[in-house]
């Protein structure tokens, strides 16, 4: 063989195998991922987009409620892949055996205090003493929103009349005025506000940022167990998925109009499932919905965790054991 048919012959194969490992990397990886209120917002932006396939995944974003979500992660019964819960659940699942690893912070907290239009309170002084419905005792949020109202000087069991329920339930009592003000959240609340009957007297990322010397509240947290984690392409697939989520809330971020726009037809059935279609609600939509997702994953990030997990152990909310480990850092990942 002569020479440029030897050098010819190596540029081809070198091209070959170039495009093989440049058509290997950019293979779609499959995965269902469970979601629900903010994060399926996000979702059907993410997918309309085709942010997802861009980043190599082929995404099936399945509908859960957080309640049903948190509970089957942490008992084990979710089926092994990424999940957005509580960092609560996830640094209390370091006693029981089940490992979960924090991946990423995923969702702000989006909780207000709503009450009448008609009402006298105005601050969350003005609640102690007042009827309030909340989520029960045993979910997530409730834990969260503790964590919230101690920092501002308020115990929900000593200072509040508390009377339990699900946001509808608690949006329903507040209309008859059988409680005086309610935590509802986005996306929901924003139909809420905007019916010109409600207002908020308190944001909780607001007031947590208030309290905390401005560190953000990641009351949602990317979750994968241990074992899945350290399995096949399961760490690349969840580096893709951060990325995807972290541009999808950059998008937002820039452009709030995503997240009402008339084209997105999935986006469109889920705001008329939610009773979100008014003028007023979708405003209150882009003004807002974009302040609760993250578009970065850093050392701020990682602070505002190891924030949540001290003041969660403060309160037992927590085992005084749990640490910051289970947090995969951002040059881990």
């Amino acid at each position: 063989m002569g020479l440029l048919a030897l050098v010819g012959l190596i540029i081809i194969l070198g091209y070959v195998l170039y495009r093989s490992q440049n058509t290997q990397e950019v293979q779609p990886l499959t995965v269902n991922i469970a979601t629900g209120g903010a994060g399926e917002v996000r979702a059907l932006v993410m997918k309309y987009y085709g942010i997802d396939t861009k980043h190599g995944l082929d995404i099936s974003f399945k509908r859960d409620t957080p309640s049903s979500l948190e509970q089957k992660v942490s008992l084990h019964q979710e089926a092994p892949g990424l999940s957005d819960i509580s960092p609560l659940t996830a640094f209390r699942s370091q006693t029981n055996g089940s490992k979960i690893d924090i991946i990423a912070p995923s969702i702000r907290i989006a909780y207000s205090i709503a009450v009448r239009n008609d009402s006298t309170i105005t601050t969350l002084a003005d609640l102690k003493g007042k009827r309030v419905g909340v989520l029960p005792k045993i979910t997530a949020p409730f834990l969260s929103i503790s964590l919230i109202f101690h920092a501002a000087g308020i115990d929900q069991d000593r200072d509040l009349k508390l009377s339990y329920g699900t946001i509808p339930d608690m949006v329903a009592l507040l209309q008859k005025g059988d409680v005086d003000a309610a935590t509802v959240t986005y996306p929901g609340s924003a139909a809420l506000f905007a019916s010109g009957e409600f207002r908020s007297i308190a944001e909780l990322e607001d007031l947590w940022e208030k309290n905390e010397n401005g560190l953000t509240n990641p009351f949602v947290v990317t979750v994968a167990h241990d074992d899945w984690l350290a399995a096949g392409n399961n760490r690349e697939l969840t580096r893709r998925y951060v990325a995807a989520n972290l541009e999808t809330a950059q998008l937002m971020k820039d452009r709030p109009e995503v997240v009402t726009e008339a084209e997105n037809t999935a986006l469109q059935a889920f705001l008329a499932d939610n009773k979100l279609t008014s003028p007023p609600a979708q405003k209150l939509l882009r003004e807002n919905m974009w302040k609760f997702f993250y578009p970065k994953w850093g050392n701020e990030e990682v602070a505002a965790l190891d924030r949540i997990l001290m003041r969660a152990k403060e309160l037992n909310l927590v085992p005084q054991g749990a640490s910051l480990d289970i947090v995969i850092k951002p040059s881990e990942l």
